[in-house]
């Protein structure tokens, strides 16, 4: 079957699910994924000033790392690699169907992911992790061929185990004791957040998040390298308990020079879904603290809007927003405690 998506045309085969058992997996749900991996690399490139070297360590199809090829300027080099042989066909067939656009070239390897990274051990400026399930068994290769200064985007769609659902599979691949909570996407990315800052540690290597997104099955982080003993210990600081929950990364989740670029960005490729989108997360980036709130922890009897109540917050001079992890979601500039005294403040008014 042939599609387009951005400005590739690729084949994938005919399939009734979605499933780890497809020939060749391939996912259309996560093009708006894949678009945002193309606006966050454009930036990255505009920030670095250079051109990269860019890893699509699980391909599959290939779509991703030919989009990102196609669509981003300055780029060295894109490597494919896939273990599975009928991937690495398809992925061959689709780099030749695209070959007239490709920006740089594109190189095809079929080995397991790990042992690709250890034996050709070569660096890279920014490598992609997206397997179908957990990231873990490729963190600890991913994390040591990462250029100094360059990007790890990892995504892991075995979100019931990362956010509360499943408590023993979490406690299992990530090491977190968490709970299910109205705010569980947010847990799942920092609990994400953690497993991959702590993966890195052990080789003194930091990796702060710059930029991350949850939406539909999975969660996705950007985080930026650097290496260094203080630097590490500086990320682990920010690793603790909330609400019993934990341990889980309690630091900042966005960089604002990044999504200032991004939204930059995605106002130039001018499609409606990801100017809205980035909208919003360059408002929330504004805000250091933890979680979210919903519209209705606030208890009202009739539930205000959600632009009227941040207007409100405002009004008491805190900095709010709405938030990207959930439509009834606002983040504010404060502690829960403050927030609760709020709220008996806010009912009493009835806005």
């Amino acid at each position: 079957m042939l599609i387009r998506e951005g400005e590739a045309n690729i084949e994938i085969p005919m399939y009734k699910k979605l499933c780890k058992k497809m020939p060749v997996f391939y996912n259309p749900a996560k093009e708006f994924d894949r678009t945002i991996s193309v606006v966050f690399l454009k930036a990255f490139r505009k920030i670095k000033k250079k051109k990269l070297s860019v890893l699509d360590i699980l391909a599959a199809s290939g779509i991703r790392g030919i989009r990102l090829a196609i669509e981003v300027d300055g780029l060295r080099e894109v490597i494919l690699n896939d273990i599975n042989p009928n991937a690495f066909k398809i992925m061959s067939k689709n780099v030749v169907k695209n070959i007239s656009k490709l920006k740089c070239p594109v190189y095809l390897y079929n080995l397991d992911a790990n042992a690709f990274l250890f034996s050709e051990k070569k660096f890279f400026d920014y490598i992609d992790l997206d397997p179908f399930g957990s990231p873990i068994p490729f963190l600890n290769a991913c994390v040591r061929f990462i250029r100094r200064g360059g990007i790890l985007a990892v995504t892991a769609t075995d979100t019931a185990a990362l956010c509360g659902s499943k408590k023993e599979a979490c406690l299992r691949k990530y090491d977190a004791n968490v709970k299910k909570w109205e705010c569980y996407p947010e847990v799942g990315i920092r609990v994400l957040a953690k497993a991959v800052i702590k993966e890195g540690a052990k080789f003194e290597i930091a990796l702060k998040p710059v930029f991350c997104h949850a939406t539909q099955h999975y969660y996705r982080i950007y985080f930026q390298q650097d290496i260094g003993a203080n630097r590490v210990d500086e990320l682990i600081k920010k690793i603790g308990f909330y609400d019993q929950m934990g341990p889980l990364w309690l630091g900042e989740l966005f960089d604002e020079k990044f999504v200032e670029r991004m939204y930059e960005e995605a106002l130039s490729i001018n499609e409606e879904r990801l100017v809205k989108f980035f909208s919003t997360i360059k408002e929330e980036a504004k805000i250091k603290f933890p979680f979210y709130l919903k519209t209705s922890s606030f208890g009202f009897e009739k539930e205000p809007s959600i632009k009227k109540l941040i207007t409100k917050l405002k009004e008491y001079g805190f900095t709010a927003s709405r938030t990207h992890f959930d439509p009834k979601g606002i983040k504010v500039n404060t502690n829960l405690a403050e927030i609760k005294k709020l709220m008996t403040r806010l009912n009493n008014k009835k806005i």
